[in-house]
Order: structure tokens, then sequence, then C-alpha cells
């Protein structure tokens, strides 16, 4: 899609949270389920994955650092097609939901260079390598690799590998970035990083992951593990800021970088 169009679709401030049933998933972050759970897929045929539906929705519990997954989603979204994780308040089942989003309600599809930008955002950004997606050409339909898409519409799932956000290696960006071949899905990229520092940047940025820290309960120390025992809020801001500017910086290069190639072989010709 033109990039033009990107700015308009994204906001600073966290989508407010809503019950709306009908709108697009990627403008809003639900209210927690309440509704009784019916499971799906017996735990003795998924003991990793349990498949429930609630009030007409369908949800898939999480095994893993489920309030860290809910960190990385209530961060990225409305920037990144992100699945919603969402808190169980019925009284039953695990105390975290990842929601299965409706893919047919999401109303701009996603060129493959817009993917591979999400795609990049996680992996450079949140550390968060664990996907896998043929990003060459247009996606239709696929599950797997911990995201969704139909008909171009996107949903990525499953973001605990976030966990080394506070440990992993500054330079994760600008190793991934070298190795793209589409000028589009770089540009797309820079805008996306744009929009995350405006998101996190500053006092208001703080007080924004703050805000989302605290919706999943736990510590900065708790979500991350303990090999930053003292680790806060402004430690988490610092770094993702940091991850950003590396990884943008990673990305002009590499336009520059496929410019000068294209600009060479025109002259080869």
């Amino acid at each position: 899609m033109a990039l033009d169009g990107l700015f308009g679709r994204f906001k600073k401030e966290l989508p407010g949270e809503k019950a709306a049933r009908e709108a697009d998933p990627t403008t809003f972050s639900p209210l927690p389920v309440t509704e009784p759970l019916k499971k799906l897929a017996p735990a003795e045929e998924d003991k990793r994955n349990v498949i429930f539906q609630s009030g007409g929705e369908t949800y898939v519990s999480l095994h893993s650092r489920p309030e860290l997954q809910r960190l990385v989603a209530l961060s990225l979204k409305g920037i990144v097609n992100v699945s919603d994780v969402v808190p169980n308040a019925t009284g039953a089942g695990p105390h975290y939901l990842s929601k299965v989003m409706p893919l047919d309600k999401i109303e701009q599809p996603h060129a493959a260079s817009e993917t591979q930008a999400d795609l990049l955002v996680l992996a450079c950004v949140f550390t968060d390598e664990d996907r896998s997606a043929d990003t060459t050409g247009q996606i239709t339909t696929y599950e797997g690799g911990n995201m969704r898409a139909k008909e171009g519409k996107t949903a990525l799932y499953d973001f605990e590998e976030a966990r080394q956000l506070l440990t992993e290696d500054m330079e994760l960006g600008m190793r991934r970035v070298k190795f793209v071949e589409d000028p589009q899905a770089l540009e797309i990229l820079i805008t996306k990083l744009d929009l995350l520092e405006q998101r996190y940047a500053g006092d208001e940025g703080l007080a924004f992951i703050k805000s989302v820290v605290a919706k999943t309960g736990k510590s900065v120390p708790e979500l991350f593990g303990p090999k930053r025992p003292d680790a806060d809020e402004q430690e988490l801001q610092r770094n993702l800021l940091e991850r950003i500017a590396s990884t943008r910086v990673a990305a002009h290069a590499r336009i520059a970088a496929l410019h000068e190639r294209d600009v060479r072989v025109m002259r080869a010709a």
C-alpha cells in the first residue's frame, strides 16, 4: 500500500478498550472475556494450545509467558497487526487468552511488503524472530509460523520470544535488515519505526509504557526474567528506542545499497 496512507491508520495512543464486535479488530483492544468458555479442543489432544469459544469469538490458551505476550500485543496494537492477548475474567481456565483475530473483519489487506515490515518490527525491535512466511509475493491464505493470513489480511501471534528484549545484542536489527531485498518493505518499516518512536519517546511515551506494564500485572523483571533484576520501565523505554534507532539506520543503509546496486546494473546493461 502507499506510504502516505500509513500515518492515517496508526495512532500514538493505545486504542480505547471497547466491546465492539463488528469493527475492524486491528483498531481496538477488546474487553476481558466474561462469558463462559466453551472448550473446542480437549486438553488431552492438545496440551499446549487449548481452543475456547466465548461470546461468538475464538480464543487459544497461552502456555508460555502470557503477561509478556500481552505487553507486546498492547505495545504494537494499531501499528502491527497483532492478535490481542485478553484477560480471562470468567474465573475458569487460563488467566490470559490469545484471541483468534477474525480476518474477514480487517478492512485493510496487507501487501507482502507490509507483512515483511511487520515481521521485521517484531524481530528487530522486540527480538521475536519466531516467524516464518513467504513474503516475496502476495500472501493469500496462510496459517503457521505464528501468523495467520487470508487474502492479504494478517494477524501475528505468540510473542514469547520477546523475553530476550533486555539481554539480546542491540545489533540484531542491523543483521536482519541487511538481507532484505524489497525496498518498499524497508520504506514501510521506517514508517512503522517512526510511529513506534512517537509512541514510546519522552514523558508521554514513558507513561504509555508504564500503563502497558501495569496492564500485565507484573513488574519489568518479572516479565523479562532474572537476568535483569533491576530493570524498570525507563530501562525498557531506553532499550526499545535504541533498537528502533539502530534498525532505522540499518534500513536507510540497506535502501541506499539496493539503489547503488540497481544503478550499477543499469550502467552495465
